[in-house]
């Protein structure tokens, strides 16, 4: 990816660590901090009775606080950190309103619109991987997660003024 010879390129590698040709058009899709902490949490269970190894499996505990408490702090705050090394809110959101695009799941369909037209081409409108596993999760726990993730909202609700 880094040497340019694609036409699509697909990395879920922190930005910092890929040095792209100048003229890369670069895209990234946002979503709510705790929504993404949740959805990992639900897929990493249903991986787990599924029986499908996965890097992250040795953080999911006994319970959803457990999974939230276990993970890295990078890794909690995975989209600050794609953004900044030192996971600086202020450098994150540099780089990201750099993007040649951003958007956010909550406004996928509208996102998705505009980056069609910006690019001028027809992309497929997909909906891919959402896990069938219902885990009941507290609300107390929700917002105790919201409060670790305190720095990527920080980010987020900067982001989204931005964006009105």
């Amino acid at each position: 990816m880094e040497k340019g010879d694609y036409y699509f390129g697909y990395s879920h590698l922190p930005s910092h660590t890929l040095i792209l040709p100048k003229s890369t058009f670069t895209i990234t899709i946002l979503r709510d901090p705790s929504k993404r902490i949740i959805s990992q949490y639900k897929e990493l269970c249903y991986y787990k009775n599924k029986g499908i190894d996965n890097p992250f499996m040795n953080y999911i505990g006994n319970s959803f606080r457990d999974f939230f408490m276990n993970v890295p702090p990078h890794e909690l705050m995975q989209q600050l950190y794609m953004f900044s090394p030192v996971m600086d809110v202020n450098e994150a959101f540099d780089k990201i309103i750099s993007c040649n695009h951003y958007f956010f799941t909550d406004k996928y369909k509208t996102g998705h619109e505009q980056l069609c037209k910006k690019l001028n081409i027809n992309l497929p409108y997909v909906h891919e991987r959402k896990a069938p596993f219902n885990s009941e999760i507290l609300e107390s726990e929700i917002d105790e997660l919201k409060e670790k993730l305190y720095l990527e909202y920080v980010l987020f609700d900067r982001l989204i003024e931005l964006s009105k």
